[in-house]
């Protein structure tokens, strides 16, 4: 899948995409909401959970940029080690 594909399902279709071809990279955790990102393929997708709505509210799905840099510190070296182009981009930073 690509990212452009990705980013044509709706909503509710993104949501079950990660969850079944989904990879778990790292989350970050505050009061009010959780942030998972996972990786598909070559991009990767931030899915935002609101505590108090227990719910999902938002899915972004990026392949480099802002995002990338802010959540790239913490991911998993297995995911890296596991996606050769991935792990040569982080090797060059």
């Amino acid at each position: 899948m690509t990212l452009y594909e990705f980013n044509r399902l709706t909503k509710e279709e993104q949501i079950s995409t990660v969850w079944s071809k989904g990879v778990f990279i790292d989350n970050h955790i505050s009061e009010t909401e959780t942030l998972n990102c996972y990786a598909i393929d070559m991009f990767f997708e931030e899915l935002l959970y609101d505590v108090d709505k227990n719910k999902i509210v938002k899915v972004r799905s990026f392949k480099s940029g802002h995002l990338l840099d802010k959540n790239s510190p913490n991911f998993k070296i297995e995911y890296l080690a596991r996606n050769t182009f991935n792990f040569k981009i982080f090797c060059k930073r």
